[in-house]
């Protein structure tokens, strides 16, 4: 059924509405059925950030309400198992902040310089994700929007065959301690955890600029609801394409990437699955004395939005790699020790 509401219902600035009627656009069904943000923007004469603006408007308007206090207190978001099933990211340290591993519902991102693992560990929970329920896992499929070319399925089968030796050495541990049926379950469902059809739970998503990353974010909502087994979400990386646009002001761009994680938080809450997005480094100055030091790129909505934000680089000797947690929701910060190899993100040595 059409939604024949009127747009002024979406809480839009007066001109884009106004433009919006210029266009002959009078409700939320002739703004869904021009189907992109590129199509509005073409129609109605708003630029991307406006048009996406709109898309997000009607996305929040249609999302479910939430209540305050459903949510409980922000510790018992992470803490409290009934608040929804978590993600293993074979990385213990960085589990055990979350209290079972990352939590669905939300908006994670992962920041760091080259080469210190964004694309390993986003790889790396394309595979946990899958882990079967009798193993404690979500036994779920992911989706993955690749904007920098860093994708290799060689390396993801690589990291799909060391995850099946390390699950199906786990069942032989609990079956030589008596595990019973518990471990003929949990054996029955690593056998069915074929490398190849791992990677077939992957779904690859190429995009080559802005309006095309977001047009697929748009997407989204209808992939998920055919795709219902949908448990993860990566965009690696998000600041690759709004980092080589030229936008009218930077204002715009800090505009267009608050309402595009504002979408991000929407979807997943919406669908109770995680949505990890990746992010590049760029040099910042303290306020005081002007000191320089590395910070994530993009301006503060990517910062802000994320339920938990993943710092990957070194120790404090430079010899080793580690990921700092940043959370208000989280007390320990300190950082934890990883190892990055062929067969993905590990603990590291502390």
């Amino acid at each position: 059924m059409s939604d024949k509401r009127p747009i002024n219902a979406l809480g839009l600035p007066e001109s884009t509405v106004l433009r919006l009627n210029e266009a002959n656009l009078r409700n939320i069904a002739d703004l869904s059925a021009l189907g992109s943000v590129a199509a509005l923007a073409k129609r109605s004469n708003l630029n991307l950030s406006e048009s996406t603006a709109v898309f997000v408007a009607i996305e929040t308007l249609n999302a479910p309400t939430i209540s305050t206090a459903a949510l409980g207190t922000p510790c018992s978001v992470f803490f409290d198992p009934t608040t929804g099933p978590q993600l293993i990211t074979f990385i213990r340290g960085l589990d055990e902040k979350f209290g079972l591993g990352l939590p669905t519902g939300e908006l994670v991102h992962v920041c760091g310089i080259p080469g210190t693992g964004k694309t390993q560990l986003t790889m790396q929970l394309c595979l946990t994700v899958q882990i079967p329920k009798p193993m404690g896992g979500l036994d779920g499929s992911a989706i993955f929007i690749d904007t920098e070319g860093s994708f290799s399925a060689a390396r993801l089968h690589t990291m799909a065959r060391s995850l099946r030796e390390h699950l199906s050495a786990r069942v032989q541990r609990v079956r030589e301690a008596g595990g019973g049926p518990q471990s003929d379950a949990m054996g029955r469902a690593v056998s069915c955890m074929d490398p190849d059809g791992m990677l077939g739970r992957v779904k690859l998503m190429r995009v080559l600029d802005v309006s095309e990353l977001l047009a697929c974010v748009q997407m989204l909502p209808g992939i998920l609801s055919v795709a219902t087994d949908t448990r993860l979400i990566v965009i690696d990386s998000l600041a690759m394409h709004f980092r080589h646009t030229q936008f009218d002001s930077a204002r715009d761009r800090a505009q267009l990437m608050a309402e595009l994680c504002d979408s991000l938080s929407i979807i997943a809450y919406r669908f109770k699955l995680l949505i990890v997005i990746t992010n590049h480094t760029t040099t910042k100055y303290t306020r005081v004395g002007r000191q320089a030091y590395l910070g994530p790129a993009l301006g503060d909505a990517v910062f802000l939005a994320p339920v938990a934000n993943l710092m990957l680089g070194r120790d404090s000797r430079g010899e080793g790699r580690t990921i700092r947690v940043q959370s208000r929701h989280l007390i320990d910060r300190r950082p934890v020790p990883i190892c990055v190899g062929a067969e993905g993100v590990r603990d590291g040595l502390a």
